[in-house]
């Protein structure tokens, strides 16, 4: 029942954050605004980050329930695919394995949302500081030298 749950509220929680995304051309920049508005809806007192976030344990059987890894894999699968586009357009560079950035980008999300460890500085983080330095390290992890040049210049 738990897992039917989680699979409903994450089911529920992608179409939102898909919603709010809206239409961004450039495959690039719509990875990067996924980032950023997947950690401002996380943010937010949502059902999902309530339950995670006040009962650890719930948080270990969500871990290791069908569902999560189902809605992680279709996640990650969201995320390869706009990376490929990118790569097809030249925006990102050719040699990034799609997945294995795709697993990257996930996994380094959560670690700045729901899953967090520790406590981050309050006012840096209405500034926005930690999300804009996880978009930065996506961002140069993934652009091709050209626009790195650019951006140098």
């Amino acid at each position: 029942m738990f897992d039917s749950l989680i699979e409903r509220e994450g089911h529920k929680d992608l179409e939102n954050i898909l919603k709010r995304l809206g239409e961004v051309a450039d495959p690039l920049d719509r990875l990067l605004n996924l980032l950023r508005t997947s950690i401002d809806y996380f943010s937010e007192d949502t059902f999902l980050t309530r339950l995670l976030k006040n009962d650890i344990s719930l948080y270990s059987t969500m871990l290791n329930g069908k569902s999560t890894r189902l809605i992680t894999e279709h996640l990650i699968h969201i995320i390869n695919n706009i990376i490929n586009e990118g790569k097809q357009c030249g925006r990102i560079r050719p040699e990034v394995d799609g997945e294995i950035a795709a697993y990257i980008g996930f996994r380094l999300f959560q670690s700045f949302s729901y899953m967090r460890t520790i406590p981050f500085d309050a006012v840096k983080e209405k500034q926005g500081l930690y999300t804009e330095a996880l978009v930065d390290f996506f961002y140069h992890a993934l652009i091709n030298d050209e626009q790195r040049r650019e951006k140098q210049v």
